[in-house]
């Protein structure tokens, strides 16, 4: 991740290599109602956790400045101090993509949370977190990645005990076998809450 000041942010849910992603921020197809409504309690049960276990000023300060950053038309990376809700960082891009992150910014990560916004590109809306998103979460060490888009907010979490190098490992290696192959692979919501299903990575989606 970002300790090596790589910069994974850019392309965050662009097309790419296994990589980027484009839309699916509402999913794919319909569901049966009762489908809808176990997986939105389940959504808000774990919303409820990962919320919970941070101080309320750290709350608050993850929806004002998400909110903030929400409609931008150029991507902006904030990074928030997990226990005062602080702002430590600011990285600013541009609408395809996001400021290189330096060693500096990266530190600042460092058991922190990340929140970044995806604006809506043409025909592709509520673009949820990307396969960069991802990796860079998993090789780091931030406690959670969010994105938020117009309508959505989209975060990977740490569970409470954390996750091991090997549990890391594995997770990307099931994400690859979730993520479509090819150049432009769609990411979608539905594959995210597949992956956290399948390990203890915490993944929530909920409306803006």
């Amino acid at each position: 991740m970002g300790g090596q000041g790589s910069g994974y942010f850019q392309h965050a849910g662009r097309p790419g290599e296994i990589g980027g992603s484009t839309s699916g921020g509402r999913g794919g197809g319909k569901k049966p109602s009762s489908s809808k409504a176990r997986e939105r309690s389940l959504e808000h049960q774990e919303q409820r956790e990962v919320q919970d276990a941070l101080p309320p000023p750290v709350q608050e300060s993850i929806k004002k400045l998400g909110d903030t950053i929400r409609h931008n038309d150029a991507e902006t990376l904030i990074v928030i101090d997990a226990k005062t809700g602080k702002e430590l960082a600011r990285v600013q891009g541009t609408h395809d993509e996001a400021g290189e992150i330096s060693d500096a910014t990266a530190a600042k990560m460092t058991g922190n949370i990340e929140i970044h916004n995806h604006p809506d590109l043409p025909g592709d809306k509520d673009v949820p977190l990307s396969w960069p998103d991802l990796q860079g979460f998993l090789e780091g060490d931030s406690r959670q990645i969010i994105a938020v888009t117009p309508g959505y907010n989209f975060s990977f979490a740490l569970p409470p005990r954390g996750l091991s190098p090997k549990e890391r490992k594995t997770i990307l290696r099931k994400a690859r076998s979730i993520i479509p192959k090819g150049r432009h692979p769609v990411v979608t919501h539905d594959m995210w809450t597949k992956l956290a299903g399948q390990t203890r990575l915490r993944y929530i989606r909920t409306e803006a």
